[in-house]
């Protein structure tokens, strides 16, 4: 790359039914303070005001014939790129007048192929606090191994040498499996603390359960796919012992409503509350997370290991 010649940059974003989150995304790209760019948003066909949206926009829009996860979204928008560096950004992010430049500047060395930013929750809630991934990798620009999804930038050249993202990956861990590619093809990765987007995690705790089954399905893909199993001991906890519980108090819930053996239930009360109490305790402890974090993440684990579950007994075709 021409260091005295800004390289046309491909911003993608991929959408589906959120106008006026893509509608705030949008406008704070039109501030960027690098101008060379092209914006190419990807639609899974909404049905909200999306498309009238994109009418009062100078940019590229591409509707999928059908949606098929988010990696053949995100390779459906790098087909239709002319940017040397082809740039990702989540429909629901903002992205500081900066964070283009800072972004794309790392690519002035090039044996880079991707770069990754810095990613600052938009809201101080719980599900932020206590569950957004550390994107934060520290103040200065260093090399890594995993991306963050929602703002990251690849240099078209590496993809077309390594390949694309995998289209079996519908949802989740797309970045960091092409980053295993890019990395194994001898590319080098780094992350910049000063190309800033804020996002947040999810907006609710039915979001975050379906979200984590979904990392779940791509986890099991992927380790089906590397032969590289993981995670053993916690499927011991989530899979065998978390069903145990609830299956214990199930049966004493039903006694009770039989009018049969009370005792039975409250000791079936007393087994499940202590069980779930010391859990919540060990969670606790391994983690920086609260009490109430903890305890919630009994049930994000568990939604995350029976999407493993799902993963594991579909095709490998995910």
């Amino acid at each position: 790359m021409n260091r005295n010649v800004s390289p046309l940059v491909s911003v993608i974003i991929i959408t589906y039914n959120r106008c006026r989150e893509l509608e705030r995304c949008l406008n704070s790209l039109m501030t960027q303070e690098n101008s060379n760019f092209e914006i190419i948003v990807v639609d899974g066909g909404s049905t909200d005001c999306t498309i009238d949206l994109i009418k009062q926009y100078r940019i590229k829009f591409v509707r999928e014939s059908k949606r098929s996860g988010i990696s053949a979204a995100r390779n459906l928008g790098i087909s239709n790129s002319k940017g040397d560096i082809v740039v990702f950004l989540d429909d629901d992010a903002i992205a500081e007048k900066d964070w283009l430049e800072s972004l794309v500047k790392p690519f002035e060395d090039e044996r880079i192929a991707g770069v990754s930013g810095k990613v600052i929750p938009i809201t101080n809630t719980l599900f932020n606090r206590e569950f957004a991934p550390d994107y934060d990798q520290g103040p200065y620009i260093i090399e890594t191994k995993y991306f963050v999804g929602c703002n990251m930038a690849f240099r078209k050249s590496a993809l077309i040498v390594a390949g694309h993202f995998d289209k079996k990956i519908k949802y989740g861990h797309d970045e960091n499996e092409l980053c295993s590619r890019l990395l194994n093809a001898g590319y080098r990765l780094v992350y910049t603390p000063y190309a800033v987007a804020h996002h947040d995690y999810v907006p609710s705790f039915s979001a975050l359960l379906k979200k984590k089954f979904k990392l779940g399905k791509s986890r099991a893909y992927l380790e089906k796919k590397s032969g590289n199993h993981s995670d053993s001991k916690r499927r011991i906890i989530y899979i065998i012992l978390i069903p145990v519980a609830i299956v214990v108090l199930s049966l004493g819930t039903v006694s009770l409503l039989l009018s049969m053996f009370k005792p039975y239930f409250w000791s079936s009360v007393f087994f499940t509350i202590a069980y779930v109490v010391l859990l919540t305790a060990v969670i606790k402890y391994r983690s920086k997370k609260s009490m109430i974090g903890a305890f919630l993440t009994i049930f994000t684990e568990l939604a995350r290991e029976l999407g493993k579950i799902y993963g594991r007994l579909s095709p490998l075709t995910h």
